[in-house]
């Protein structure tokens, strides 16, 4: 709710001023009469920070694997409007949301080829995956091998309900996105993550902080 935009800006300043500079969002979230709500805020609040602190943030989204969203053009315009409720030039980690390969799999090529579009046209400085299992990772990363561009990131379920990584999915892992140390890992609020500011595309500063091990 609108009432509560100064609360959320307010835990937002505490979360950069002790160090938490990686920020993960979606198109997704904050639907219908809110239009992408979510990133309208997270880009306010980071365009309002001093610069000392502001040059330090990063943002991840999610781009959503809407039914109308079928071609690769349609990943472009969803990533071109996201970059402006972000109001920034271009975004650090750009990622497909959900896979499609179950229900549509022509789908989900086409919007694979569309996030590969983005990385292409400098729209997103990183691509990365949302809630892919070890056979959808392995897909997704043939085909984006072949427009050469790399996987970055991949945002896997890690909580306190949930804590069991199957070591097929690690082992896909470390062979598609080799150039991280560890992926970023989605905790469902429960992990902390920490993204160097010197660059988003050098992933070799990516880090893992969970509150639990």
């Amino acid at each position: 709710e609108p009432g509560q935009d100064s609360e959320l800006r307010e835990v937002f300043n505490f979360c950069v001023e002790r160090g938490i500079n990686l920020f993960d969002t979606g198109d997704s979230y904050g639907t219908g009469r809110l239009n992408g709500r979510s990133e309208s805020l997270l880009g306010d609040f980071a365009g309002s920070l001093e610069p000392r602190l502001g040059s330090r943030v990063r943002i991840a989204t999610k781009f959503a694997a809407y039914p109308w969203r079928v071609t690769p053009g349609s990943m472009v315009s969803a990533c071109k409007a996201s970059i402006a409720r972000l109001g920034v030039d271009s975004i650090d980690i750009g990622q497909m949301h959900w896979s499609t390969a179950k229900y549509q799999p022509f789908q989900e090529r086409a919007l694979l080829q569309g996030l590969g579009q983005c990385y292409q046209k400098g729209l997103v400085k990183c691509v990365g995956l949302s809630n892919y299992g070890p056979r959808q990772l392995r897909v997704a990363h043939r085909q984006l091998c072949d427009m050469g561009v790399p996987i970055a990131t991949l945002q896997v379920q890690y909580s306190l309900l949930n804590r069991q990584i199957d070591e097929s999915n690690l082992r896909e892992v470390r062979e598609c996105v080799p150039s991280a140390p560890w992926p970023v890992c989605e905790a469902r609020h429960l992990v902390l993550v920490r993204f160097a500011a010197s660059s988003a595309s050098s992933s070799s500063h990516i880090r893992r902080w969970p509150w639990v091990r």
